[in-house]
């Protein structure tokens, strides 16, 4: 997370500079955090979390950070070209119908199931983070 200004590209620098506004009159002016959080609408949580950011990393410590996974998927490689392949069928299949087929197809299979628990609500990307 130590990185330098000059090495986000353009729009993260613009995500700090935002962040860093809202932090601003906290850091230079002295106005309570919970009060600015109020203010502008931000939650407080958020606030205190950027604040610690900013403390330990400076301005580049409030840009997005990239998650290390992005991009990658928790199956196998055949099992998302099939999910693909199912939702761009046309008449366009639910997630349901979708998550029934590959519900049936598992069972052979020997992998788990999709999330059905109540807890867990079914939507594409728990399909597609389902893993063996």
């Amino acid at each position: 997370m130590a990185r330098l200004l000059t090495e986000l590209t353009e729009p993260q620098r613009g995500h700090a500079m935002a962040r860093f506004a809202f932090l601003r009159r906290h850091v230079e002016d002295g106005v309570p955090l919970a009060t600015l959080a109020h203010q502008e609408g931000v939650p407080i949580r958020a606030a205190c979390r950027w604040l610690s950011w900013y403390r330990q990393t400076g301005l580049s410590g409030l840009s997005r950070q990239v998650r290390a996974d992005a991009g990658t998927h928790k199956m196998p490689a055949d099992l998302v070209d099939l999910i693909r392949g199912m939702a761009l069928g046309n008449p366009r299949p639910s997630v349901a119908g979708i998550h029934r087929r590959l519900s049936g197809m598992a069972r052979p299979e020997a992998l788990k199931h999709p999330p059905t628990a109540p807890s867990t609500p079914l939507s594409a990307t728990s399909i597609l983070t389902w893993s063996r």
